[in-house]
């Protein structure tokens, strides 16, 4: 206290959310892209695989339960960020950890199914099924190692697709 009155100070408090919302403009984000391409993929190697002279063969299986897990948790996420849910849930869940371990995951995953539909489909000579879904396993494999690597860099440096946000001030006053 300086000559007898009291010191008072102005308080401000900033308090951010994020809003959930449909952005259209989010088709055009390498992340939703990706998830376009990888659905498109994993569709066109699931029907390769589902027109094999014999798709109930393991290799077979394998490659139809990646496509089919593949396609759906792509549709999820993308749809998780088109309304910008997913930068609501980011930090809750650490979502870009997941995403990148899941990515990586796939990637391996579609490298080992593209290999073996590959090496089932040299074996017969009507085999051109098997080799088609190998390409576009390969291709899967290509995708979602990219979108492993920029899962990482999203973790490595802690951001998220900005959403736009509602910022509210409230100033008290100094007496």
């Amino acid at each position: 206290m300086e000559g007898g009155m009291p010191n008072t100070y102005a308080t401000t408090t900033t308090t951010t959310t994020r809003t959930v919302f449909f952005d259209k403009s989010m088709f055009r984000s390498r992340e939703v892209l990706l998830k376009i391409g990888e659905v498109l993929v994993c569709l066109i190697g699931l029907i390769c695989v589902s027109c094999a002279p014999n798709p109930y063969i393991s290799q077979a299986g394998f490659f139809y339960f990646l496509s089919s897990v593949g396609i759906v948790v792509a549709l999820v996420m993308m749809v998780l960020y088109v309304v910008h849910l997913r930068d609501k849930m980011a930090g809750t869940l650490r979502l870009n950890f997941v995403e990148m371990v899941y990515a990586a995951l796939w990637s391996f995953f579609f490298f080992a199914a593209a290999i073996a539909c590959v090496v089932l489909g040299s074996k017969f000579s009507n085999g051109g099924a098997y080799i088609a879904a190998g390409f576009f396993g390969f291709v899967a494999m290509v995708l979602y190692g990219i979108d492993a690597f920029i899962m990482y860099n999203a973790w490595r440096h802690g951001t998220t697709r900005s959403a736009t946000q509602t910022t509210q001030q409230a100033s008290t006053p100094a007496y």
